[in-house]
């Protein structure tokens, strides 16, 4: 079988659905012997001819302590579970009641391998890396609490491993393995008792350090397979991972492989004081970079440094102070994004475009209509075009429809040439809403004969 091509691996798989009802229900207690029946069915159902794998170490869930199909696997110390073709109702009925007791041993069969996730080994001997300030590893305990005792005994060796896999694989150099330990003991936290989890979470941070953090960045930068996993613990350590992203987004120009950390802080709002200051820096790409996190915070502390910004003298901050006030809900940002659908500039009058557009407010039509029958480049005509048509506004319709139908006089002033009405219906047709469709369906009845044809082509393409 090619795993790589099947359809059936994962917790979005049909199977992981059907067997996390299953799961589920004996979980929480439903004692339907009827629903029962009908979950472990269709089950077996949907394995099919094929075979179906879960992953489910602790390295790729968040806690252990919710009752579905993940959070049992975990709290069962399960790292993959293989259901192949043939498996019997018997089979899955008996895995999933070892999964939703903790007495039960879980045990592989004909068609079912079970794979428990190995503990780590002792750590090994150094070899001579440099030295790294650590804590004891037996430093994270957790007390007994109201779980049962083995259950509390297996987490507290499970987290002391871990930790000893961070920190060794530092000194060793190992670092995709350290981030790997890392990223665990963050996401096992939810699973220790409420009690103790600000104590163990405080000495799973004092582990990573800021340059614990910055080497995992840096692995990050030259190994794409790993950005996720090193942003998830840079996010999760707050403040001092959000200065080490930014620290580096900072040191260039471009954004291009640094994307990702954009994206991430975006994510954090612990970043917003420290880009607040960036958004007047003399450097022009500092201010492009705070604008685009603050814009996907939608930070609103940042609004008004943002409207200064609309008038940078660079097209690139300008473009994105835009798009950042276009995200914002506040109605005081929707006068500087007018003002700049008529800057000098063609690229900023298309972003101040999309901008309104994106808004989504039907008021905003008429301001966007004008801008287009003012407009003289043919291709800001057409972006603007593109932009109003997918708005979900009658004032739209009806300023669409206008503008398709009136034709241009041989004399005098008023509507326009067939070659920029025929850019209308273009537009509707491709932007594919409802309303779009309403629009072509008036012009189909309403224009002349080049645009009615047109219209009804589009109509007939969009069915």
């Amino acid at each position: 079988m090619n795993d790589d091509a099947s359809p059936r691996f994962g917790f979005d798989s049909p199977f992981a659905e059907s067997f996390d009802r299953l799961v589920t229900l004996l979980r929480t207690g439903i004692d339907s012997g009827a629903k029962v029946e009908e979950a472990v069915r269709a089950a077996v159902a949907k394995v099919g001819t094929d075979s179906a794998l879960l992953e489910a170490g602790v390295e790729t869930s968040a806690g252990m302590e919710d009752v579905s199909l993940k959070g049992r696997l975990l709290a069962r110390q399960v790292d993959t579970v293989r259901v192949d073709s043939g498996v019997t109702p018997e089979e899955l009925l008996t895995l999933a009641w070892a999964l939703v007791s903790d007495n039960v041993p879980l045990e592989s069969s004909a068609h079912v391998k079970v794979e428990l996730i190995p503990m780590a080994p002792p750590p090994p001997p150094t070899y001579g890396a440099p030295s790294v300030a650590r804590s004891s590893t037996h430093s994270i305990e957790i007390p007994p609490g109201p779980r049962r005792e083995g259950t509390i005994e297996n987490l507290a060796e499970l987290i002391a491993s871990l930790t000893r896999g961070l920190t060794d694989g530092v000194q060793r150099h190992a670092i995709r393995e350290a981030l790997h330990a890392a990223q665990s003991l963050i996401r096992i936290l939810p699973a220790v008792p409420e009690h103790s989890r600000r104590g163990v979470a405080i000495s799973v941070r004092r582990y990573l350090s800021k340059p614990i953090l910055e080497t995992f960045l840096q692995f990050a930068l030259r190994t794409p397979e790993e950005q996720a996993r090193a942003t998830e613990v840079l996010k999760w350590a707050g403040l001092d991972g959000a200065e080490v992203m930014l620290e580096v987004v900072r040191q260039s120009e471009a954004v291009g492989p640094r994307g990702f950390l954009l994206e991430s802080l975006g994510e954090m709002p612990e970043a917003i004081p420290l880009i607040l200051p960036l958004l007047s820096s003399a450097k022009w790409h500092e201010v492009r970079h705070a604008a685009e996190v603050a814009g996907r915070l939608r930070a609103t502390e940042a609004v008004e440094a943002l409207k200064v910004q609309v008038g940078h003298s660079d097209e690139r901050v300008r473009t994105v102070a835009i798009e950042a006030l276009g995200r914002f809900p506040d109605k005081s940002v929707v006068e500087p994004l007018r003002q700049a659908l008529a800057h000098r500039s063609p690229q900023t009058r298309v972003a101040a475009g999309r901008a309104l557009a994106s808004r989504g407010n039907s008021a905003l039509a008429m301001p966007l209509l004008a801008a287009i029958e003012a407009e003289k480049d043919a291709a800001v005509f057409r972006e603007l075009l593109a932009a109003l048509s997918g708005l979900e506004a009658p004032e739209a319709i009806n300023g669409l429809v206008r503008l398709a139908t009136e034709r241009k006089p041989l004399l005098g002033k008023g509507g326009h040439p067939v070659g920029q009405r025929l850019e209308v219906v273009m537009a509707l047709a491709q932007a594919k809403t409802p309303s779009a469709r309403q629009a072509l369906t008036r012009i189909a009845a309403e224009a002349d004969a080049p645009l009615r044809d047109a219209a009804r082509k589009a109509l007939a393409t969009t069915e």
